[in-house]
């Protein structure tokens, strides 16, 4: 008995240990999840701080580069001709603000060529990502339209199947062995009609003869055939 209940207070203790362990590893676990989602956002902020600066660094260099330009265009007036008064002008060696020499003006245009490059590079990077997104999107419509068609065309194919092996039972001879293309006409009052065989000759069916057939056969072709093949009217 004592023995018994030490086994329980053991199995009782271990029990215990693993479910104090359990837990320590669920807080642990969870602990590290709560982490890795903590750097992983702080992350994501420092991305786009970073993007959010480089973007306004990039506008104000844009910004300096206009001013910079504004600012260095000069004015050269015309040179007076041989004949010409210059009273009120200026020399012809002065410049007035408003256009640029050559040499200034290649100047700003290699200033302007790096922004004007960057520009481009990422204007191209965004038509070339919505290109490749619409490029994705149309594959996959395609796929879908194929998939239906071959879908429609394999139903097409397996009802056509069918309908042929349908229509085929009621081909050929017939359950009462009658030949394709004859024809049987019984009168109601029993009086013999007329029947054609496959060369087209006529002859007269005995009305006891004639009833008897009829007897024999309603019960069971009627519903073998539904509809197909041979046509009795009684």
């Amino acid at each position: 008995m004592r023995e018994a209940e030490e086994q329980r207070a053991r199995r009782d203790a271990e029990r215990e240990k693993k479910w104090v362990a359990a837990e320590a590893r669920k807080k642990a676990e969870e602990e590290a999840c709560a982490k890795a989602e903590e750097e992983a956002r702080k992350k994501a902020e420092e991305d786009e701080a970073k993007k959010k600066a480089e973007e306004e660094g990039r506008k104000q260099r844009q910004s300096e580069a206009v001013e910079k330009q504004t600012k260095t265009t000069m004015i050269r007036p015309m040179d007076p001709e041989p004949g010409m008064s210059t009273a009120g002008s200026t020399r012809s060696s002065e410049w007035v603000p408003g256009f640029l020499t050559p040499s200034r003006g290649r100047r700003a245009i290699f200033a302007c060529a790096p922004i004007c490059r960057h520009g481009f590079a990422e204007q191209c990077q965004e038509e070339w990502k919505a290109a490749a997104e619409y490029r994705e999107n149309m594959t996959l419509e395609l796929t879908g339209v194929r998939v239906v068609l071959q879908t429609m065309a394999r139903a097409y194919l397996d009802d056509r199947v069918e309908r042929q092996e349908a229509s085929g039972s009621g081909l050929g001879v017939g359950g009462s062995g009658e030949a394709l293309g004859s024809k049987k006409v019984v009168d109601p009052k029993g009086k013999g009609k007329g029947t054609d065989d496959l060369k087209g000759k006529k002859r007269v069916v005995d009305e006891e003869v004639d009833m008897d057939i009829v007897d024999e056969e309603s019960d069971g072709d009627e519903e073998e055939r539904d509809g197909e093949g041979d046509i009795e009217i009684v």
